[in-house]
């Protein structure tokens, strides 16, 4: 019980302080926010107090699980199980909103005034709000489903989780998590001038980046 309140404890005071951080900083995770994004990617982008949320909740979820074995009446996991999936599908498409609706910002401008003309068309409350709160909530969200397969609670998701054919990447996803940002900061430090966007080059570095982060 010490463990689980000292690591809930740690992870509240996480996310916290990632709050209060990306209020005053004026942080923002949107890679088209121009000053306020470099602001993130060097204050806390790969910074262990506020990257520790995802390793605390994956941690308080390994705690917990033995003493959630029990059975769960169907509507609440299928509650559960609806709530998850809706926060992990706002978090992935919510950006779609206007976060990109622009063009991007140089490094030294910032969407935040109110002649801007580049980055998200979102107001800088509800950008702050997206980066104070999408890392610990797609955590949590991924450790509850990760609770309700491991508990078998996942319905036809827990079926799809299980097959075979994702043991073999199930045992390099951690090293690939812990590698991936510095193969990303490699491959953006060799860059001599700004890219264009383009969709087939956004697709080409994912998988290049993705290739590498799980082959070392």
């Amino acid at each position: 019980q010490r463990g689980v309140f000292l690591t809930a404890l740690l992870t509240l005071t996480s996310i916290a302080f990632t709050i209060y951080l990306t209020y005053t900083r004026k942080w923002s995770m949107n890679t088209y926010d121009g000053a306020a994004v470099v602001r993130f990617d060097k204050e806390a982008y790969a910074k262990p107090h506020i990257r520790a949320q995802s390793y605390l909740m994956g941690m308080l979820l390994a705690m917990c699980l033995p003493q959630t074995r029990r059975s769960i009446t169907s509507w609440k996991q299928k509650m559960a199980m609806a709530l998850v999936l809706i926060t992990l599908f706002t978090l992935t498409f919510i950006t779609a909103t206007g976060a990109y609706s622009r063009r991007a910002c140089e490094v030294h401008e910032t969407p935040f005034t109110r002649d801007a003309s580049c980055g998200s068309t979102w107001s800088p409350q509800t950008t702050f709000l997206y980066t104070a709160t999408a890392r610990s909530l797609w955590s949590l969200s991924v450790a509850v489903l990760l609770g309700l397969c491991l508990n078998g609670h996942g319905g036809i998701i827990g079926n799809i989780l299980d097959w075979q054919i994702w043991l073999p990447l199930s045992h390099l996803t951690f090293g690939a998590y812990l590698i991936h940002p510095m193969v990303i900061f490699v491959r953006q430090l060799a860059d001599t001038q700004k890219e264009d966007f383009s969709v087939y080059g956004t697709l080409m570095n994912y998988i290049s980046v993705s290739v590498i982060s799980f082959a070392a």
